[in-house]
């Protein structure tokens, strides 16, 4: 099942090492070696959230799917939905493929967009430079967008920064 922004069914594209990884994305780095096309039932989690759980709970998300996670989140703050949400821990992956390239800014937002309207408490996580895989796509978006020396790069801002 792979989590997304609709109900329906999507492509995974797996990998078929002993490392098992699947993105939405083929280019994404961990399938590149060689991965497999796989078609699977997509999920929409804010619906799931708005079915299965209550906002006066304490709901806890925590998301590493692969670069999926901002179409997710949109589809999340768009519904409302990130707002039922006490906590959310979130691994982002704008840099693994380069479909999502433009959105590595978002990374350093996400706290922003959830905790000031909604009071939710947002941890980002992004590896980048900790991935020997993603090295060299992030060494290549930072010279293509002249951001070789740009500090916030990689930095996650909180939203009281």
């Amino acid at each position: 099942v792979a989590l997304w922004d609709e109900d329906g069914s999507t492509t995974l594209h797996v990998t078929e090492s002993d490392d098992i990884a699947a993105s939405i994305f083929a280019s994404a780095v961990h399938g590149r070696s060689s991965s497999v096309p796989t078609s699977v039932p997509a999920v929409d989690v804010a619906g799931w959230i708005q079915e299965h759980l209550r906002l006066e709970d304490y709901n806890y998300v925590s998301m590493d799917i692969e670069g999926a996670e901002y179409r997710v989140l949109r589809r999340m703050t768009q519904t409302g939905m990130a707002c039922w949400l006490s906590e959310l821990h979130v691994e982002t992956h704008a840099l693994y493929a380069e479909e999502n390239w433009g959105k590595w800014g978002i990374d350093a937002i996400i706290p922003w967009l959830v905790s000031g309207p909604c009071g939710v408490h947002a941890q980002v996580y992004a590896h980048y430079w900790r991935d020997p895989l993603v090295l060299p796509q992030a060494h290549e978006f930072a010279v293509r967008t002249g951001c070789q020396h740009c500090e916030l790069l990689f930095a996650t801002v909180a939203p009281d920064d």
